[in-house]
């Protein structure tokens, strides 16, 4: 598979691994590998192309925030100026919210035990970074290789701002 993504820095790594660490004891969850964890963009359209105008865009203020769960994984909501990033992506921004995700559900559970979890620590941000690069990446999307490491095929620096 073959997709856009912003890549996490350091410090947002480290907080990421820290709500995982917090979610250990709660069976049927797999973490992330800190190799892997990312914002996505969308996948690739024909040939890896990216909006032409994406290179004019100025680089994106993102903060991850408000941890919450869909019913496959533990995200943390990304927030900052994605739309025109997102408006050239494929995905539909007014369904698509924009996260990383930390945890991926592995087997079903009852809900209670993350729900209590998340609960405690919801509201906590895991950072801020300026966002100045989307990475086109490959990696296998089988059932047992999709968290391995991607392959970066090409890069897009933002614009500088105005």
């Amino acid at each position: 598979m073959e997709g856009w993504l912003i890549a996490l820095p350091p410090e947002v790594v480290t907080a990421a691994r820290a709500i995982q660490e917090r979610l250990a004891h709660l069976d049927g969850l797999v973490p992330v590998p800190a190799h892997f964890l990312h914002v996505w963009i969308g996948e690739a359209g024909a040939a890896g192309e990216a909006p032409a105008r994406w290179p004019e865009l100025a680089p994106v203020e993102l903060e991850l925030r408000r941890v919450s769960c869909f019913h496959t994984a533990v995200v943390a909501e990304a927030h900052g100026s994605l739309g025109p990033l997102l408006a050239g992506s494929g995905l539909n921004p007014s369904t698509f919210l924009p996260h990383l995700s930390l945890v991926y559900v592995r087997d079903e559970q009852p809900p209670h035990e993350l729900r209590d979890a998340l609960v405690s620590f919801r509201d906590e941000p895991l950072g801020r970074f300026v966002a100045d690069e989307i990475a086109l990446v490959r990696f296998p999307a089988g059932r047992t290789t999709v968290l391995q490491q991607w392959e970066v095929l090409r890069t897009i620096r933002l614009a500088a701002a105005p």
